[in-house]
C-alpha cells in the first residue's frame, strides 16, 4: 500500500501531478494544505478518485464530498473529544511518532502514519526514530519519514503495511510520477 502526502506548499501543475500518480496507482492521498487551499485544490482533482484521497483535518468536508475519509495529525487527534476516536463513518487515519501508541489508537483508527521511520527528506535534521512493530494491533501502519526506493523495502521487511511518500516525491516536482513509479516497483518486489 503506497500512500503520499500533498507538499505544504503549492506546487506547479500540482493537480495534474496528483490526478497522473492517483492514475498510476497511488493507494491513498492525504490531501494537507496549510493555507486552507485544499477545497480548491479538490475542484482540480478528477472525482473518480475521491475514494482515495483523505483530507487533513476536515471530516465534514470529506463526508460531504464522499471522500475516503480523513487525516489527523497528532495535535488535532488529541485535540478530538476523548483524544482518541476518530470521526464517526469515515476511514482515519492519524500520525503517531511512537510506537508505544500503536496499541491504543490501532483500536480506534484505521490506519496509524508512524514518522520518522527513516531520515526525514523534506525535514533535514528530522532524525530516524527507533521502533518496535509487534503483530498486535488492528490498524494498518504506514511508514513516513525518509521513504524512497532504497527505504520502502526496508519498511516492508520491518513490518509496515505501506509507505507514505512525500520528500521523495516533491522535491524534484518534475520527476514525481517517475520517482513514484520506482518506490512502486521496489514496495511491489519485495
Amino acid at each position: 500500500m503506497i500512500w503520499a502526502l500533498t507538499a505544504p506548499i503549492a506546487l506547479p501543475d500540482e493537480a495534474k501531478r496528483l490526478n497522473d500518480l492517483l492514475d498510476a496507482g497511488l493507494d491513498i492521498l492525504v490531501l494537507r494544505k496549510p493555507d486552507g487551499s485544499c477545497e480548491q485544490l479538490l475542484e482540480q482533482l478528477d472525482t473518480r478518485h475521491y475514494r482515495k484521497i483523505l483530507l487533513a483535518g476536515l471530516p465534514e468536508i470529506a463526508a460531504r464530498l464522499g471522500l475516503l475519509g480523513v487525516h489527523m495529525s497528532e495535535a488535532r487527534r488529541q485535540a478530538l473529544p476523548g483524544g482518541l476516536q476518530k470521526p464517526r463513518g469515515l476511514y482515519g487515519s492519524t500520525a503517531i511518532h511512537s510506537d508505544r501508541a500503536i496499541p491504543l489508537l490501532s483500536q480506534y483508527w484505521d490506519s496509524l502514519l508512524l514518522s520518522p521511520v527513516f531520515d526525514s527528506i523534506s525535514k533535514p535534521g528530522y532524525k530516524a526514530g527507533s521502533f518496535r512493530l509487534t503483530g498486535n494491533h488492528y490498524a494498518k501502519l504506514v511508514a513516513l519519514g525518509g521513504i524512497n526506493a532504497e527505504t520502502a523495502p526496508l519498511a516492508k521487511s520491518i513490518g509496515f503495511d505501506g509507505v507514505a511518500l512525500m520528500g521523495a516525491l516533491w522535491e524534484n516536482v518534475g520527476a514525481s510520477l517517475q520517482t513514484f513509479e520506482r518506490i512502486k516497483q521496489a514496495w511491489r518486489n519485495t
